[in-house]
């Protein structure tokens, strides 16, 4: 509109001003052409919040934007060098090119992406023209993140009711219960990543010794209070142990809420002793055919849970898979987990505590007494539900997946000296 503004004081043209004005509309006919396309292979409806939202879930596989294009800037110089119309070429480049800095600056896609010959060389492909620096994205997102929730992460400790878990919570431990518990696990060690208030470590401490390690000290205090085992604050992308010190690691929900989630995987290698297992919960991506309440809701509404709960990124099996056997793990085993009861359950447990928590400031006060203990019955629950369910859908994408793996002595010690 300014540019459009300007374009009409200096040139008292009124075609020029109209024109200038109307280039970014026409431009935009890019976006509602490429979601056109995605919504047709997706064999889905329009949905206008995800389209003005740019939040399509999955991404599209590929984007054409066409009209976003230096070549197509190109063409109106030369078309105005031929017409010798040049204050017609020097408005629309103004407000063209301030599209695309508005488009770039929103989006951060590959500097070259507004090329359109290297889109047509990289074949439009989404996920290599506008994700390229999607791992530089992720760590400086991250990064400010973590400065940003560390205080959030330690009012929402302090508010949370320490006998009250989620259903999917107290069901994860009991499964990593089980998987240790079917191992050599005597006189072991195990280090905690990212314990919490010490749930997990104090389930685990029956069998074996338990160090627990979280970036939160409101989470450490009370670990250190009510749960059993060893705890230390400190932060997953520099572990402070010596090498080869634990024979089991556990790191829960932890890899999809670090800025640089291949750091915190060598510095886990790093503290694996030869032999170790290393046993982790990641979020699945929810493409294509996922069985779970996260990927309806997310399909049917377009909300999803992951900003809320300060997910950085999902993972799918082959992509976490990857991440160990370059490290040198063998013996990999993947399932999956969070369905339909337990999705219904994180729902419900995210969007209850962020209105319970609204002005408290007083620890476990969000909720106490007899609804205390209706909600636990309710949790209960959805814990029976849900681990009759995993039983059955385990072979089945959820929201969710474990995968265990281990070292592999001689090969573990090689990659992280030339990682």
């Amino acid at each position: 509109m300014a540019i459009a503004g300007g374009s009409y004081l200096t040139t008292q043209s009124p075609p020029i001003a109209v024109s200038t004005f109307a280039i970014g509309f026409l431009i935009d006919g890019d976006h509602l052409f490429d979601y056109a396309v995605y919504c047709f292979q997706k064999r889905r409806r329009p949905n206008f919040r995800e389209f003005f939202n740019s939040s399509c879930s999955p991404p599209p596989s590929r984007i054409y934007i066409l009209l976003h294009s230096y070549e197509l800037l190109l063409l109106i110089w030369l078309m105005a060098i031929s017409f010798s119309a040049f204050p017609w070429a020097v408005w629309l480049s103004l407000s063209f090119g301030a599209h695309l800095l508005m488009d770039y600056l929103a989006y951060r896609p590959h500097p070259l992406c507004y090329f359109l010959t290297f889109r047509i060389i990289r074949g439009f492909s989404y996920e290599t023209v506008c994700q390229n620096n999607q791992k530089t994205s992720e760590r400086v997102r991250g990064l400010i993140m973590v400065a940003r929730e560390r205080s959030s992460y330690d009012q929402s400790y302090s508010l949370r009711p320490f006998e009250l878990r989620v259903p999917g919570d107290a069901l994860k431990d009991k499964i990593i219960y089980n998987v240790i518990q079917k191992a050599d696990y005597k006189g072991k060690r195990l280090l905690d990543v990212g314990c919490g208030m010490g749930h997990t470590a104090s389930l685990l401490s029956n069998l074996v010794d338990v160090v627990g390690i979280d970036f939160s000290k409101e989470a450490i205090r009370i670990a250190c209070q009510k749960s059993k085992g060893a705890f230390i604050r400190g932060g997953a992308h520099m572990l402070p142990f010596p090498d080869d010190s634990y024979d089991y690691v556990v790191a829960k929900d932890i890899l999809e809420h670090v800025p640089d989630d291949e750091q915190v995987l060598d510095e886990i290698l790093r503290v694996c002793r030869g032999g170790a297992m290393l046993l982790m919960y990641l979020p699945c991506k929810l493409d294509g055919f996922n069985f779970s309440t996260e990927s309806i809701v997310e399909e049917l509404t377009g909300y999803t849970l992951d900003p809320e709960v300060g997910h950085l990124r999902r993972y799918t099996p082959k992509q976490a898979q990857e991440m160990l056997q370059s490290r040198g793990f063998k013996n990999i085993k993947v399932w999956y987990f969070v369905h339909f009861s337990l999705g219904v359950a994180s729902l419900l447990s995210v969007k209850g505590y962020r209105l319970l928590s609204r002005g408290k400031k007083q620890e476990g006060k969000i909720i106490s007494g007899i609804p205390l203990l209706f909600l636990k019955l309710i949790f209960k629950i959805f814990e029976v539900l849900g681990h009759m369910e995993s039983a059955i859908l385990k072979s089945l994408p959820g929201a969710g997946f474990f995968i265990v793996g281990e070292v592999e002595g001689e090969l573990r010690a090689e990659i992280y000296r030339t990682g």
